[in-house]
């Protein structure tokens, strides 16, 4: 547990590299939300989790009962990063 923005309490996560190499995931409330964030330095990475991130928005806000803003990034902080993506952020929303 760690503190934000604001002083908002966060959890860092860290993804094995044999599951989904180079993925940090921030998990946070913001404004009232479960704002999920995972940061991405690979770009396979970010090409699976941007093209399942509204199947699995819905299915986390209807599991957790609460609205969310799930997120994927890409980590411009990593100088190994293996990023070409055009798209830096992908932001879905999760109605409960």
């Amino acid at each position: 547990m760690a503190e934000g923005a604001q002083g908002a309490r966060q959890v860092h996560l860290e993804i094995k590299p044999e599951i989904l190499p180079g993925v940090r995931v921030v998990l946070q409330e913001v404004q009232g939300r479960v704002q999920v964030d995972f940061i991405c330095s690979v770009q396979a990475s970010h090409q699976v989790l941007g093209a399942i991130a509204q199947r699995e928005a819905a299915d986390m806000a209807r599991r957790c009962r609460r609205d969310l803003v799930l997120r994927i990034q890409v980590d411009d902080k990593d100088p190994d990063r293996e990023m070409l993506a055009d798209v830096r952020t992908i932001e879905v929303v999760g109605t409960a």
